[in-house]
């Protein structure tokens, strides 16, 4: 099949590709710790968050990594760079404006797939060399915040 990333390997050696189908089957698998929310309304909010940050965020930064410095060897494209940079003011500026409420994670008190999905488009900006949180404090306190937590740095290896 393709080959794409993310993807989950589960015991009996099945793949599980994708981010959302990903996050499906954790929910289902444990819902005792609800990423999604709890309630239709909750879940609601929660994935339009989410979609933001990967839709907006996350695919805006891949693109400009891959059209710099890709990892996988696509040439460099200035144009896609700049026109990704550019589509990207505005989300940032919302998102700063939402964390600008003091709530620790992006859906409010208690991290959910959106802050996954922020959390993987700032991994990758670090390692693009891109600087998503200048100019966006509450941003940036987030992302030094989500980064502290123990959970966290069991996985982040940049």
């Amino acid at each position: 099949g393709l080959q794409r990333v993310p993807f989950l390997e589960l015991d009996d050696g099945t793949i599980v590709p994708e981010s959302l189908a990903i996050i499906d089957y954790l929910e289902e698998r444990w819902p005792d710790v609800p990423m999604i929310g709890t309630t239709p309304e909750e879940r609601a909010r929660v994935r339009a968050l989410e979609r933001s940050m990967d839709i907006d965020i996350l695919f805006a930064v891949a693109m400009i990594v891959h059209a710099s410095v890709s990892p996988v060897g696509y040439p460099p494209n200035r144009g896609v760079v700049s026109w990704f940079t550019q589509a990207m003011t505005t989300p940032l500026a919302v998102l700063d404006r939402t964390l600008s409420d003091g709530r620790p994670f992006v859906a409010g008190e208690r991290p959910t797939i959106a802050d996954c999905s922020l959390a993987a488009a700032l991994q990758f900006a670090r390692f693009g060399k891109l600087q998503l949180t200048e100019g966006h404090a509450h941003i940036a306190a987030w992302d030094t915040r989500y980064r502290a937590r123990d959970v966290a740095k069991s996985v982040l290896v940049m």
